[in-house]
């Protein structure tokens, strides 16, 4: 999804939301937990990594770049299954 979102035409900024509408959601199943909304879910986000919460809402902000996006993306999908990346500290 990420490549289609790169793309120069008008695909681009519906991919881009997309990909963005499912960030939360995706974020729940690769870790086996119910996703109970956006709020809850960032709250959780909020108490339980915010370093992760920083990433992921970078990539939230209006007009974030596509990399922003990208370092969202390669923390939410996992390397393989079971697995998951957590933000670099800062």
């Amino acid at each position: 999804m990420l490549p289609r979102a790169a793309k120069g035409d008008v695909e681009r900024g519906f991919r881009r939301h997309w990909l963005l509408s499912a960030l939360l959601d995706d974020h729940c199943a690769f870790r086996e937990r119910w996703c109970l909304g956006p709020m809850q879910t960032l709250l959780a986000l909020e108490r339980e990594s915010p370093d992760d919460l920083a990433v992921v809402g970078a990539a939230f902000e209006p007009g974030a770049t596509l990399e922003a996006i990208a370092v969202a993306v390669a923390l939410v999908v996992p390397v393989q299954p079971g697995t998951h990346r957590t933000a670099p500290s800062v």
